[in-house]
């Protein structure tokens, strides 16, 4: 089913672009949720709440992407960790929400009826210049490209920016972009397979592993959330634009496996009340480990192409 899910919003992100996707989850997510609030019955409920984690993933991929391909090297972490910390006032938006409002129809509408008007706001998002010239839409992807520059002060851009410019710039992932980016590609070429094995054992690992134990002790809360923001950020830096999407796909599968597998580790107690709790504690030291084994992306400019990553 995750395998299922990869591969349906890595070609809807080839085909459609970033934006477009992005708009339609929202839209979704928006009518499933306030659909919930009328169920007649706990099944078309629970239906309901199936339909609206659908697209959850596709939102957190895609608007992770824009911030990291629009903004500059220096500013990709910050922007990636302020993004995660309006999940964290989200869960406090709700829980407030949820002390005022008794009635769960109430509450439902409460959380729901807002997922609109993000929607709406959508619409001034600008569009993924690099998919824009990947498939085939240079003048579109230059426009992008140009307003984004005038908005932050560069009023020559117009002259700098040229088709010219912007294809010799991109040549290389022009050339990749000609033949479709597959899953196996993450794992033919060595440095690339090193990365992708790295970054999974990290999100299995690290943070996912150890939410169990997060929440029985309330410790490390801080610590977790730190490991999830920053494994994100470097991911999306350490992988090349043309397999981006598919290795964080991977990624966030390895992480949610962990977060299944968790829960179940407490079954280990029958052969020693302090089994689970080695598990839990050794597992996230062994993902720091392995962390100095990945390279260095602070103020480096993103890897455009499977060359790009075997170079450094």
């Amino acid at each position: 089913m995750l395998l299922l899910l990869l591969y349906s919003n890595l070609y809807l992100f080839l085909r459609f672009g970033r934006k477009l996707v992005l708009k339609w989850c929202l839209l979704q997510l928006a009518i499933v949720d306030t659909c919930a609030a009328f169920a007649p019955n706990f099944l078309v409920y629970c239906i309901l709440r199936f339909l609206a984690g659908v697209p959850i993933t596709a939102i957190i991929v895609n608007s992770t992407m824009l911030i990291v391909e629009w903004v500059m090297p220096r500013f990709q972490a910050m922007g990636t960790a302020l993004m995660f910390c309006t999940y964290g006032m989200g869960f406090i938006t709700i829980g407030s929400l949820a002390f005022a409002i008794r009635d769960w129809c109430t509450l439902q509408l409460a959380i729901s009826v807002p997922l609109f008007v993000i929607f709406l706001s959508s619409r001034w998002l600008v569009e993924s210049a690099r998919w824009l010239i990947i498939a085939n839409k240079p003048k579109e992807g230059l426009k992008k490209l140009r307003k984004v520059a005038h908005r932050n002060g560069r009023k020559n851009a117009g002259d700098i920016l040229t088709i010219e410019v912007v294809r010799s710039t991109m040549q290389e992932e022009l050339e990749a972009a000609q033949t479709r980016p597959s899953m196996f590609d993450l794992f033919r070429t060595p440095n690339l397979r090193k990365r992708i094995c790295l970054l999974c054992f990290v999100r299995w690992a690290s943070h996912k592993m150890q939410i169990l134990f997060m929440v029985l002790t309330v410790l490390a809360v801080g610590g977790s959330c730190g490991t999830f923001t920053s494994s994100v950020s470097h991911g999306f830096e350490l992988m090349p634009t043309v397999l981006r999407v598919t290795a964080t796909g991977i990624a966030g599968i390895a992480g949610n496996t962990g977060a299944a597998l968790a829960p179940l580790i407490m079954m280990l107690a029958v052969y020693s009340p302090k089994l689970p709790w080695i598990i839990y504690g050794v597992s996230p030291i062994l993902g720091g480990l392995v962390v100095p084994l990945l390279p260095e992306t602070r103020n480096q400019p993103l890897p455009e192409s499977i060359q790009d990553v075997e170079k450094e």
